[in-house]
């Protein structure tokens, strides 16, 4: 019985394994293509998957000279992944930053920030200096802890 032809749509996150030419442990190396396709950026931190449930986390770099359908990485993260470069593919999974977490703050703005910091954008003047100091000064005395 013949085996059915795979679509290569439907498995796009499928990357043939190709030596690095760097040695960056954390750094796996892309098609500007493949990244667009996947919508990575350069920087965007991925799940990797290799053989026996094994797993790993790198930053995707773009690298003009690799094939659309291959990813680069070095000896380090393949031993990590179990993998061999060349005949075994490697599966990458969602991006880090999709997992979806609720703003906080929905509604802050640059207006908002730069009103809270208006005056922490200042030199600190002997003033300020001699303010504190008597502050210090008082809080000692009042607790009781004067030298």
């Amino acid at each position: 019985m013949a085996r059915p032809v795979l679509n290569q749509n439907t498995r796009r996150n499928r990357l043939l394994i190709e030596d690095s030419l760097n040695d960056d442990n954390s750094a796996v190396a892309l098609s500007q293509a493949k990244m667009n396709e996947l919508l990575l950026f350069r920087g965007d931190t991925v799940t990797l998957r290799g053989k026996k449930r094994r797993e790993t986390i790198c930053n995707v770099v773009p690298d003009d000279a690799c094939p659309n359908d291959h990813i680069r990485m070095n000896r380090v993260l393949r031993n990590n992944l179990r993998v061999r470069s060349g005949k075994e593919r490697l599966r990458i999974g969602q991006a880090a930053w999709d997992s979806y977490e609720p703003d906080l703050v929905p509604e802050i703005r640059r207006d908002h920030f730069d009103e809270a910091v208006k005056f922490a954008r200042r030199s600190v003047s002997d003033n300020d200096i001699r303010k504190y100091e008597m502050f210090a000064q008082t809080l000692q005395e009042s607790s009781g802890l004067s030298s």
